[in-house]
């Protein structure tokens, strides 16, 4: 595949990036799942504090404490290095998530004519 000649859009990167954005979910979804259920398992006062997080059906407050405990990476101060494993892979598929949807709008707006 070739680079396609200025002024073209970027329409060869979309379908790799969505394949690549579904595939970053879904192992969000899986490691968050994990790292979840060993922190509640294994750490109960501190899932607690998190205000027992799941998958779905979060308030906005703990969601936003879950957020800040992997963004943070406060998972590393429990000494745990299972969960600090999940939690650095989980905090990684984040920041891998927002950096696609960053292309993606980017490339939207270049296509546009916007930018």
């Amino acid at each position: 595949m070739s680079l396609p000649a200025a002024g073209n859009s970027y329409q060869f990167l979309e379908w790799p990036l969505a394949i690549s954005l579904w595939l970053i979910v879904i192992a969000g979804y899986v490691i968050g799942f994990f790292l979840r259920r060993t922190i509640k398992a294994s750490h109960p006062g501190t899932w607690n504090a998190l205000g027992q997080p799941s998958l779905f059906h979060n308030k906005m407050a703990n969601s936003l404490l879950w957020t800040g405990f992997v963004l943070r990476r406060k998972y590393r101060s429990l000494g745990d290095p299972k969960i600090t494993r999940l939690g650095n892979i989980y905090c990684s598929l984040v920041v891998a998530l927002l950096a696609i949807l960053s292309l993606l709008l980017i490339f939207a707006l270049i296509s546009n004519g916007v930018l």
